[in-house]
């Protein structure tokens, strides 16, 4: 009798903790973070991102800027069709400080009917807006936060209570938002959602800059030099193959020049012939001047990037 009259209480226990129905879940905000160059993976992801936000009914979607240079122009021009055109309401954040939007991370923020940057940052410049693409030229340079005449916000959570009842315009007409919700005797902001790329795309665009580009490049053809050399089990062509991938990534995305790679790659088969025969030093020479001037003008439009 004592166990099923405890059965009995635990029962209604569950009952009473699990309510009537599904629970309603409250409609949040998503701040989508994307630092470094933005290269197709990263652009696809802040398009996808604003559009799963949408999916499941969120209230805000705020992407957080930090990059100086865009890099694939097909999709850069779908994030800003959908930012013309948001599913939701949307707004842009160029921070914490020191961040930067340059080129085409600029244009992002300048398409959304809300931006602000963080006090610390800079703005611009605006071109070029595709690094590397022809007739693009930069004008003038990067202009502190204080002088774009976009919102000052120091922090995220700041601008994210600022922007409680702030009407957006979305493809299905106005929205007034509310980041904001009863708590206690107060109010207290939403708390927010962070989304950042899967970690398998944050592994390759650690190739995403020239000068990591180039050190995986150097790092696998030494790597597998010494392989030849001094044939073990197997780890070091493993280590070798792994950076070559990443540099093979990031020379995709980035606008290498193709002469440099083949210098950079000349200067590679001289070290490693000087080291067969034992030091010769023209062709170590040679080989060091030739990798300095192939890594040096490895990426057309590289400033733009740095």
């Amino acid at each position: 009798m004592r166990r099923t009259l405890l059965i009995a209480a635990l029962l209604s226990i569950l009952v009473a903790c699990s309510g009537s129905g599904e629970p309603v879940e409250e409609p949040g905000i998503d701040v989508i973070d994307v630092s470094g160059p933005l290269d197709a993976s990263a652009l696809e992801f802040m398009k996808e991102s604003i559009e799963g936000a949408a999916t499941r009914g969120q209230e805000l979607a705020v992407l957080q800027i930090n990059s100086r240079a865009v890099l694939d122009r097909r999709a850069f021009t779908d994030l800003i069709e959908t930012l013309e055109s948001p599913p939701l309401p949307l707004a842009v954040w160029v921070g914490p400080a020191p961040a930067v939007a340059g080129g085409g991370a600029a244009h992002v923020a300048l398409r959304a009917e809300h931006a602000a940057i963080s006090p610390g940052s800079s703005f611009g410049p605006g071109t070029p807006i595709i690094v590397a693409e022809s007739g693009e030229e930069a004008l003038g340079g990067a202009i502190p936060a204080e002088e774009t005449g976009l919102d000052l916000q120091p922090t995220l959570r700041q601008y994210l209570q600022d922007l409680n009842g702030e009407t957006f315009q979305t493809a299905d007409g106005p929205v007034t938002v509310e980041t904001l919700v009863p708590f206690g005797d107060g109010v207290t902001l939403k708390t927010p959602t962070f989304r950042q790329p899967g970690l398998g795309v944050r592994f390759f665009r650690l190739a995403a800059t020239p000068e990591a580009a180039f050190f995986f490049l150097v790092v696998g053809l030494a790597i597998a030099s010494f392989e030849f050399f001094a044939i073990g089990p197997g780890v070091a062509a493993g280590v070798a193959g792994l950076s070559l991938m990443l540099a093979g990534w990031g020379m995709v995305n980035l606008p290498v020049r193709p002469w440099a790679v083949g210098v950079a790659v000349m200067g590679w088969a001289l070290l490693t012939a000087a080291y067969q025969r034992g030091g010769v030093l023209a062709l170590t020479l040679l080989g060091a001047v030739m990798l300095q001037v192939g890594g040096t003008f490895l990426v057309d439009g590289g400033g733009d990037i740095d």
